[in-house]
């Protein structure tokens, strides 16, 4: 699973919505949107911007390391 998957993931749950919440902010089925979160598709740049905006995070927070990574997340 690449970085971006797993940051889509996680920011998904942080806001506490569903892929088909998400899905259906986007104006997408959600079995498209879950193709993001598992890796098979990465998507378009325009739709890039309007996850971000959905999950109200930068493109640069989804698209670089995990949250783990960038300290953001579970607690040690």
């Amino acid at each position: 699973m690449s970085a971006f998957s797993e940051n889509l993931k996680y920011w998904r749950g942080v806001r506490r919505l569903s892929q088909r919440q998400i899905a259906k902010q986007l104006g997408m089925e959600h079995n498209n949107y879950g193709v993001y979160e598992t890796g098979k598709h990465e998507p378009s740049l325009r739709t890039l911007v309007r996850i971000s905006n959905a999950l109200s995070v930068s493109v640069d927070t989804l698209l670089r390391g995990t949250a783990e990574e960038i300290g953001i997340g579970k607690e040690s």
